[in-house]
């Protein structure tokens, strides 16, 4: 853009500022005859610009982002389906819509005589707690006999003194968890925090992903997951829980370890 206008003043050009004049590049620029063109008329009368696209009566319009030939029908049909729809809520949490009895968790039989899962928010937290206990006991139910067949051989074996309290596991009935290496407790009190905070992230709404069932641990390497796996689980996780209870009572009773009836 220049402002520009030009006088005829003794036979030369002064150029002095005046009102706009808008130029393209690559447009001839021609002075047009007037009033005091050639000496004709009145000395310091302004000559006037013309050019192709380039005059001050006819101001080009501002380049546009709008295409020169837009597609009417595509466009209308980019909205056909979307005009006066709302937009979709997300869906709702499954931990926010837990009952007793809804049978959307596995083994729920709507049995909770002293209604302590009184609300969605403390299923979903009981249930964490259950899946948790029934995986340890399945661990136990099967640890437990086992340890006490084989740590024997294998503490004399690796010249270690054997962790079996007179052929026992080492229980808080039993005696011996002083025993236990520190190093065993710290590792399995570090895995323990580190499961911990995966299970309150989802149990707090940290994540809030709306297929998410309490228990979750987005594992299954062999694709088993469904309906009728989670509720053998369930069911076989409680029946290791009063297994290893019995285990416990048990050996407390009878001073024997269970492991001689294996």
């Amino acid at each position: 853009m220049l402002s520009v206008s030009v006088f005829a003043v003794a036979g030369g050009l002064v150029l002095t500022p005046s009102m706009p004049v808008q130029m393209r590049r690559g447009c001839s620029v021609v002075m047009q005859q007037g009033p005091g063109y050639k000496s004709t008329g009145p000395q310091g009368v302004s000559a006037k610009y013309s050019s192709n696209g380039m005059n001050t009566a006819d101001p080009q319009e501002p380049t546009s982002l709008r295409p020169e030939n837009p597609d009417l029908a595509a466009a209308a049909a980019s909205k056909e389906g979307i005009e006066g729809k709302p937009l979709a809520a997300p869906p709702v949490p499954i931990v926010d819509q837990l009952f007793v009895g809804s049978g959307v968790l596995a083994g729920d039989v709507g049995f909770d005589p002293l209604q302590l899962a009184d609300t969605s928010k403390a299923l979903a937290w009981y249930r964490e707690a259950e899946i948790k206990h029934c995986r340890l006991a399945m661990l136990a139910a099967v640890g437990w006999p086992v340890a006490e067949k084989l740590n024997g051989p294998i503490s004399a074996a690796l010249g270690l003194d054997s962790l079996l309290v007179d052929g026992k596991s080492p229980t808080l009935a039993n005696g011996g968890l002083g025993s236990v290496s520190v190093i065993y407790w710290l590792a399995a009190l570090g895995l323990a925090v580190a499961a911990e905070t995966s299970y309150l992230d989802d149990q707090l709404g940290v994540r809030r992903v709306s297929d998410y069932e309490p228990g979750m641990l987005k594992f299954d390497p062999l694709g088993m997951d469904g309906k009728g796996t989670r509720n053998a689980e369930v069911w076989l996780g409680r029946v290791a829980q009063l297994a290893v209870v019995g285990y416990a009572l048990e050996e407390f009773v009878t001073k024997k370890p269970i492991a001689l009836g294996f």
